[in-house]
């Protein structure tokens, strides 16, 4: 059992690395940390305002997520970081919706791993938008 939750967070791995704007941190066991960074930023984010800004970015993307996807995300620091981590263990997991009626309790299943990068995707390009109008910052 604990085999099979390691071949998944190594998709899951695999699936954000081939993401554009998802880095992917490091995968260790079951657990597979990451964060969103918007394609124009990939070439600036050693800037300490953009730094600073991805953390904000992920921090609020890692509580939005939080509550939104069938596998476990929290917000962690990896490397002085802010990052997003996934979890792929043996429990019952939350429905998109929240409603708590999408867990298995086996561990997950390689389609609630495959929807992550699309889920992160679609929910940081949201999020940075917002926080870009509401802020004015970075342009």
């Amino acid at each position: 059992m604990i085999r099979d939750d390691i071949l998944l967070a190594e998709t899951l791995s695999d699936l954000l690395s081939s993401e554009p704007e998802i880095e992917l941190l490091e995968q260790v066991m079951s657990s597979t940390t990451f964060r969103f960074v918007p394609l124009d930023l990939h070439s600036s984010e050693d800037a300490e305002d953009v730094s600073a800004y991805l953390d904000w970015l992920n921090t609020e993307l890692s509580a939005q997520l939080e509550s939104g996807t069938t596998l476990p995300l929290s917000g962690e620091r990896v490397r002085g970081t802010v990052a997003i981590r996934a979890c792929v263990v043996d429990t019952g997991y939350a429905s998109i919706e929240g409603s708590g009626s999408g867990g298995s309790g086996t561990g997950g299943s390689e389609a609630q791993v495959r929807e992550v990068p699309c889920l992160v995707a679609l929910a940081g390009h949201r999020l940075d938008a917002k926080l870009r109008c509401r802020t004015g910052l970075l342009g």
